[in-house]
């Protein structure tokens, strides 16, 4: 009779263990009736831990790379918020502006890399990671729309020419031309308001907010209920900027949006409208915000 022994505590192992299957061989080793059990258990744990291991690699990488990402934008806004200010004070536009935009443009083309990156992220993710990198993705998108915006306004500008008018000549008298809204497309945008992108449907009402096209309002209120929490912000913007009071009641639900920007948003448009302080915590609970949210809706009732 052969005398086999354990691989692991080198105890006899009997012949009949063997055929009875209590003694195997696991990994190339053979275990007694003992060693084997406790064998596989540390197997199955090893097992199960593997995928816990690879899926927080996974998430750590995904927060290392917005955390990287994080600077990048928030200098992008601090060049739109001084691009626009300057807008906003000088009238004419000198072409030594467009200088400026060239910094802007390697942004806006990082902004398109970092894009796809977060689109490679967003594979074999679970749903919270997932939520999270669509919603940057989706901030980044808004953010490309305003630069191309900005980036057009000043390049039509600096190719105004400027007329000078002679030292010696008194500046007219006569009351200023009204400001006129720039022209929009919309032929082309409408339609594209309600396309199936959500991505699609932003760039339209971006694109449409100069006009005051009643067609462009009916638009913006319909927004107000879109599936996408960014499209739902631009549309509650829209009717503040044009006074809609008609918009309120559809705004008051906005309060209790799950998306906090958008609750945001929406209290900003309703103060606008109503010209009141409403007293309204948005990171307040669920539950909170559904109470100040009926209180709120039944002081706009009266």
């Amino acid at each position: 009779m052969d005398i086999r022994f354990c691989d692991e505590c080198d105890a006899s192992i009997p012949e009949l263990d063997i055929d009875r299957g209590v003694a195997i061989r696991l990994n190339g080793r053979l275990l007694c009736s003992l060693c084997a059990p406790r064998a596989k258990r540390q197997r199955i744990l090893a097992m199960a831990i593997w995928p816990l291991t690879l899926l927080a690699a996974v998430a750590l990488g995904a927060a290392t790379a917005v955390w990287l990402l994080t600077p990048t934008i928030d200098d992008l806004n601090l060049r739109v918020t001084a691009l626009t200010t300057a807008t906003e004070v000088h009238p004419a536009v000198d072409a030594s502006v467009l200088e400026a935009l060239q910094g802007l443009g390697e942004m806006d083309r990082s902004l398109a890399d970092a894009r796809k990156r977060l689109g490679a992220a967003v594979a074999d993710r679970d749903d919270e990671v997932t939520a999270a990198l669509a919603d940057c993705a989706t901030q980044l998108s808004v953010l490309g729309a305003e630069i191309r915006e900005i980036r057009e306004f000043l390049a039509a500008a600096a190719e105004e020419p400027v007329a000078e008018e002679p030292a010696d000549v008194a500046p007219p008298t006569t009351e200023p031309a009204p400001e006129q809204a720039p022209a929009v497309d919309l032929a082309t945008w409408l339609p594209l308001a309600a396309d199936p992108d959500a991505g699609v449907r932003l760039s339209a009402l971006v694109a449409l907010e100069p006009a005051h096209d009643p067609r462009v309002l009916a638009a913006a209120r319909s927004a107000l209920g879109d599936g996408d929490a960014v499209v739902r912000a631009q549309g509650a913007r829209m009717v503040a900027d044009r006074g809609d009071e008609e918009s309120v009641p559809d705004l008051i639900e906005l309060l209790a949006d799950r998306n906090s920007r958008v609750r945001v948003v929406a209290q900003r448009a309703l103060e606008t409208l109503t010209g009141l302080d409403l007293d309204f915590d948005t990171t307040d609970s669920e539950d909170a915000r559904e109470g100040a949210v009926q209180a709120i809706r039944e002081l706009l009732s009266k």
